[in-house]
């Protein structure tokens, strides 16, 4: 059973250990990382970046007992374990195969993934407008029209810049 748990950013090993020592094994992770490139002091640097923020997406037959994940919501490391993680485990598992759909040679979540056409707020999570919010104004195939606060520019979906919809 896959189970959301949303963790300490800091503490993603201790949580890993406890899982292990609670579990008698290790568990299954998955968590779907996006690679980018930025400028810093006028060079490219990549960085790597959970989709997810601090969720992680883990998996074990153990954790349909209930006593142990009222256990795990108490350890070190974790902030809270989603509830409805029951009902919801087609949808996981969908959004888990969708990723990896998405997922280059190396494992990383590909560009396309972020293309989403239909919406009308957003968030950059890369480039030199990295965490402002924008306004979609308009959507052309190759191309998105959006306002940031009273500043208009055309993003390009050459996928050289990351955003996530709000």
């Amino acid at each position: 059973m896959w189970i959301v748990i949303k963790y300490k950013t800091n503490e993603i090993e201790i949580l890993k250990n406890k899982l292990k020592e609670v579990l008698g094994n290790e568990p299954k992770y998955y968590l779907p990382i996006a690679k980018y490139t930025k400028i810093v002091k006028k060079k490219f640097k990549i960085f790597k970046k959970s989709i997810l923020d601090n969720y992680l997406l883990c998996f074990h037959s153990n954790f349909k007992n209930q006593n142990i994940i009222n256990i795990l919501k108490t350890s070190k490391g974790i902030i809270d374990i989603l509830d409805g993680f029951k009902n919801n485990q087609n949808d996981i598992i969908n959004f888990i195969e969708m990723c990896k759909n998405y997922q280059d040679k190396d494992g990383f979540i590909s560009k396309n993934f972020f293309i989403i056409k239909n919406f009308s707020r957003g968030q950059f999570i890369s480039g030199p407008f990295t965490n402002l919010f924008f306004d979609v104004m308009k959507t052309h195939v190759d191309k998105i029209e959006v306002a940031i606060g009273k500043y208009r520019t055309t993003i390009p979906n050459n996928k050289s810049i990351l955003y996530k919809p709000i």
